[in-house]
């Protein structure tokens, strides 16, 4: 009788715990209890232990409202604004140096823009970027589509400039820069009002160093008093990992 007892108020309690009803804010946290006010424009109301909660609906993704027979789920659909958007972004760039020694190296940029749709954001950006041996300061134009307005979204990116770069040893001199361009893919999470961004691409700079080598040269001269004298070509080409804030 005992046990036919126990298992009768574990299923009640069960049954009333899953009748609740449930709030998915924009931090990432699920609060369970019973919505005392309809989401309206402006806020929400839960009551948790006895205890009621307000919450501003920015900061609400979405409700499930569950009663006896009753089931309804909102979802925040604030109705978009453009305007400013930037961000500050840290990368790891990855790939094969000179004589196709493997490299790792870190890069440091930042963009700023409009976005004027969901879909379209134009930005202008700068940084500092390491490659093995050279070093560069890029001015780009970029161009990033979020997939979707949930919490959680993913997104492709591409962008276009150019580099000017210059070489960290002495007997190397870098000519002149050239195009810097990157393209690739990532998500986004919404934290609060501002939001984090994790992308992985590739990215390029082109540019021309002349050498005292006889290999590889576009173009030659001798240099007064004898020597060789060679123009070279290179596109620096590196897998890159990027995380970003955005604000």
């Amino acid at each position: 009788m005992r046990l036919l007892v126990l298992s009768l108020f574990l299923s009640l309690s069960f049954f009333g715990w899953a009748q609740r009803d449930k709030v998915y804010l924009s931090n990432g946290s699920v609060l369970i209890g019973d919505v005392t006010m309809s989401p309206s424009v402006d806020s929400l109301a839960i009551n948790l232990s006895g205890q009621t909660f307000s919450f501003p609906i920015q900061a609400v993704d979405a409700v499930v409202i569950k009663k006896a027979g009753f089931r309804a789920r909102y979802k925040n659909q604030t109705p978009f604004t453009g305007g400013y958007s930037g961000a500050i972004r840290g990368s790891v760039f990855l790939g094969g140096g000179i004589e196709s020694q493997p490299t790792k190296s870190l890069a440091l940029s930042t963009y700023h823009g409009y976005q004027y749709k969901p879909w379209l954001n134009l930005s202008l950006g700068t940084g500092y970027y390491s490659y093995d041996r050279y070093q560069a300061i890029p001015v780009f134009l970029r161009y990033h589509l979020i997939m979707g307005r949930s919490r959680i979204a993913p997104m492709l990116f591409v962008e276009g400039g150019y580099g000017w770069v210059w070489s960290k040893e002495s007997w190397l001199d870098v000519s002149k820069g050239g195009l810097n361009y990157a393209v690739g893919l990532g998500w986004q999470r919404k934290i609060g009002t501002d939001y984090m961004r994790f992308e992985l691409g590739v990215q390029r700079q082109k540019m021309e160093e002349v050498i005292m080598s006889n290999q590889y040269y576009v173009d030659s001269w001798i240099m007064p008093g004898g020597g060789w004298r060679q123009i070279q070509k290179r596109t620096l080409t590196r897998a890159s990992f990027s995380i970003s804030y955005v604000f």
